[in-house]
C-alpha cells in the first residue's frame, strides 16, 4: 500500500508541474490563464452558450460559470448578452 501513496503523491507532483508549465503559457501566448482557458474552450465550441450550458459542461455551479463569464468578458474574450428566450 505504501509504493501505491508513493505512486499518487508522485503522480498530484508532476501533474501539478504540467498544469503550472501550461498555465505560464497560456498566460504568455494567449493573456489568458488556464482556469480561464477552459470555460472559453466550451464557448468556443458552441455557436450560442448560455451560463447554465457552460455550467453543466464544466461540472461547476451556475454562479460560478456566471462569474467566469464575468472575467473573461472584462478581459475582452467574450461578450455576454441577454438571452430573449429567458
Amino acid at each position: 500500500m505504501a509504493d501505491f501513496c508513493r505512486l499518487f503523491s508522485e503522480l498530484e507532483r508532476v501533474s501539478a508541474h504540467l498544469a503550472t508549465a501550461v498555465d505560464l503559457r497560456l498566460r504568455r501566448e494567449a493573456g489568458l490563464s488556464l482556469v480561464l482557458f477552459e470555460p472559453m474552450s466550451v464557448i468556443a465550441s458552441r455557436d450560442r452558450c448560455r451560463v447554465y450550458e457552460l455550467a453543466t459542461e464544466l461540472g461547476v455551479s451556475s454562479g460560478t460559470a456566471s462569474k467566469l463569464v464575468d472575467r473573461l468578458e472584462a478581459r475582452g474574450h467574450c461578450r455576454r448578452r441577454p438571452n430573449p428566450g429567458d
